[in-house]
């Protein structure tokens, strides 16, 4: 377990620091930042997403959409984890782990500091990594395909944000 949590945590790490065999295909979506774009993701015969996009903002929204296919119930636990929220669904028992969480990785305008004195470059990243999740997260909801653990727990995902990726990547690089 401690070497596949470390490739996730490594992969969010280059995700944010440097920022099933079918085939989805994206284009033109109004909204964000594909208005003019083309991506493709496919998968290849372990399930794994491999993302072409025409533009660096299309690569990114796929990459955010095959993350949030794959991985959103995962995704959404991290989030509250690092943002000190886990205690909403875990209970009294994650309060102490939500306080150091809070303590740690600090208040969103913190988090939203550090975006705003990003490069042009890393925003865009992060901007269109974070509309790729909410697109998925959209049809998901549409389509009745969340993650069943959502039903399980009463709950609908709420959009992701810049501050929630920005936690994520604080919590796995502390990690």
């Amino acid at each position: 377990m401690t070497t596949r949590l470390g490739g996730v945590g490594k992969r969010m790490a280059v995700t944010v620091a440097v920022l099933l065999s079918s085939t989805t295909l994206m284009s033109g979506r109004s909204d964000g930042p594909l208005e003019d774009a083309r991506v493709t993701i496919s998968r290849d015969e372990y399930g794994v997403p491999h993302v072409f996009g025409s533009t660096l903002e299309a690569v990114w929204f796929g990459a955010g959409y095959a993350q949030a296919q794959d991985r959103l119930w995962q995704a959404e636990m991290l989030r509250r984890s690092a943002t000190g929220t886990s205690a909403e669904i875990l209970g009294s028992s994650a309060i102490e782990s939500d306080v150091m969480a809070r303590t740690l990785f600090g208040p969103p305008a913190r988090r939203a500091e550090l975006f705003a004195n990003a490069s042009p470059q890393m925003q865009r990243i992060l901007t269109s990594f974070v509309a790729g999740m909410n697109a998925w997260i959209e049809d998901a909801t549409r389509l009745g395909t969340l993650p069943p653990e959502y039903q399980g727990q009463g709950l609908v995902p709420r959009p992701w944000t810049v501050d929630d990726t920005i936690a994520e990547a604080m919590l796995l690089l502390r990690t």
